[in-house]
């Protein structure tokens, strides 16, 4: 779960591309239950502090919106999601509205 607060800026020379970036936070929920060890069961919460670079385009014509983001991301907690992690991003396809 979390949050992003981002800028977006027009890229002039094609019509609805946008660059965007921004920061925010994040709290990760995690549960591990290892079903070899009955008492190896535990699990915790990690907040981080991520950054975002992306690329956002708007289709003229039709209802649809793509946009492709780097999301750069520091987190303190225990576990395997503790530390600096530059392997987060996403693909996103959405249906826009007018």
């Amino acid at each position: 779960m979390g949050g992003l607060f981002l800028v977006h800026n027009p890229i002039v020379e094609v019509a609805g591309l946008k660059w965007y970036y921004g920061v925010g936070a994040t709290a990760i929920f995690w549960n591990y239950d290892n079903v070899f060890y009955a008492n190896d069961n535990f699990g915790s919460v990690n907040l981080g502090i991520m950054g975002a670079l992306g690329l956002d385009y708007k289709f003229a014509d039709a209802p649809i919106n793509l946009s492709l983001d780097w999301v750069p991301t520091f987190v303190i907690g225990e576990g395997a999601y503790n530390g600096f992690r530059a392997d987060m991003g996403a693909l996103s396809v959405r249906y826009t509205f007018n």
